[in-house]
């Protein structure tokens, strides 16, 4: 073997090594520039735009929503298959590729994402929920579900579509609701209609858990069933359906022998 030949063989290989363990290295910023752990506005969702998880990888989507209040095993159930959808299932399982929170539009359309958006009416849903707070400054987890229906009516789209209809048990715990009385302090809602951080440290205050979402979601007026009998049924539906309760058996055997919360 000539030097040269060693030497591109060396090169090369490096290379590979780089990319191979790239993801072990976190990054600054996000693709809109913006830094990662500082609210990016131009992300849709309010939870991923409030957090502005570091996406070099999966590991550190993980972590960093982990901070936020999002146990690890349940970005396995529901984030890991959308990553998968988004970036391919080879990329997600053999590479560790984290989900693109900043190209979230049209990826499964109604379910991942979805065109009634609360943002471009924030304000005036904002003086809505003024109207509606209690005396101890706190409003229903419903009046959260009348302004999604609100935001729906505004974009002509006759139902509350499956993925906003999903956010209002995340923006109801993350925003600190009890899930027994079905109460939550205003102030937080309004500061993530505009995509501001509405928790501090204490992740126990609005830590998500299985448990949590299904007695919020069952608080709700609109059941669950309801929803689905209207969705737009499309293909991938199935596979990000399939996904999603292999990765919940999955953790449910995780969470039984390690212990870990879900």
């Amino acid at each position: 073997w000539t030097y040269s030949t060693i030497m591109k063989l060396f090169i090369l290989l490096t290379a590979s090594l780089l990319l191979a363990t790239s993801n072990a290295f976190p990054g600054v910023k996000n693709p809109n520039g913006v830094k990662f752990g500082t609210p990016d506005v131009e992300i849709t969702c309010p939870f991923h735009s409030v957090v502005n998880a570091d996406t070099t990888s999966y590991k550190t989507f993980q972590a960093d929503l982990a901070k936020a209040g999002l146990l690890p095993l349940l970005t396995d159930v529901f984030g890991w298959p959308a990553i998968a959808l988004q970036q391919g299932f080879f990329k997600a399982t053999f590479f560790g590729k984290s989900l693109d929170t900043t190209q979230l539009k049209d990826m499964l359309n109604g379910m991942q994402s979805h065109l009634d958006l609360m943002w471009p009416y924030r304000e005036e849903l904002h003086k809505i929920l003024e109207q509606r707070q209690s005396d101890d400054g706190t409003i229903d987890i419903n009046d959260i579900y009348d302004i999604k229906k609100m935001a729906a009516d505004k974009e002509n789209i006759k139902h509350v579509s499956i993925a906003s209809y999903l956010e209002i048990p995340l923006v109801f715990i993350v925003c600190g609701g009890d899930v027994e009385t079905g109460r939550v302090p205003l102030e937080p809602v309004v500061k993530l209609l505009n995509h501001e951080k509405p928790f501090g440290a204490d992740v126990e205050s609005h830590q998500l858990s299985l448990v949590k979402i299904r007695k919020a979601k069952g608080m709700l007026k609109e059941p669950m069933a309801k929803v689905w009998q209207v969705a737009k049924i499309e293909p991938k539906l199935f596979l990000f359906g399939g996904m999603v309760g292999f990765q919940l058996v999955k953790a449910k055997l995780i969470s039984k022998l390690t212990g870990q919360p879900m």
